[in-house]
């Protein structure tokens, strides 16, 4: 990504669980994410600037594979504005409607399992400024291939 004719960034992050919470018949459960940072640039022209796959070994639901996924494209994204050493205007589409209700307060997080996910994601968000929005899964199929 070129610094000096990025426009602003589109990010897709979505989360999986396989089996959600019950083991396969190997013990597995499989959860897993990943994220697309597309950079868009001053004359509109689009590209990927990072696509990466995620495995959570340790989680046993799709909420906590949500929230995951969120949690590191929030991170990548921070860390990307330290390096630019600006706000870069990034809109970011999620298809979990239980973690966008919840990172933009539409909804308290309730369930003992997910305190520490949320509160770390609301800590991401509140470092820098994201538009964030919720699309179905259909869409966030159509982009990242889960």
């Amino acid at each position: 990504m070129q610094k000096s004719n990025l426009d602003h960034l589109v990010v897709y992050a979505d989360g999986g669980c396989l089996n959600n919470g019950n083991a396969n018949g190997s013990g597995v459960i499989s959860c897993y994410g990943s994220f697309l940072v597309e950079a868009v640039d001053t004359a509109g022209t689009s590209s990927v600037g990072k696509h990466e796959k995620l495995d959570f070994p340790q989680l046993r639901t799709v909420n906590e594979a949500e929230y995951s996924a969120f949690i590191a494209t929030l991170k990548y994204l921070n860390g990307l504005m330290a390096r630019i050493g600006k706000q870069v205007p990034t809109v970011i589409y999620i298809d979990s409607r239980l973690v966008y209700t919840q990172v933009t307060g539409k909804a308290n997080c309730k369930a003992t399992n997910l305190l520490d996910f949320h509160a770390t994601a609301q800590a991401l968000v509140d470092a820098c400024s994201y538009d964030l929005h919720w699309i179905d899964g259909k869409q966030m199929k159509a982009v990242l291939g889960h």
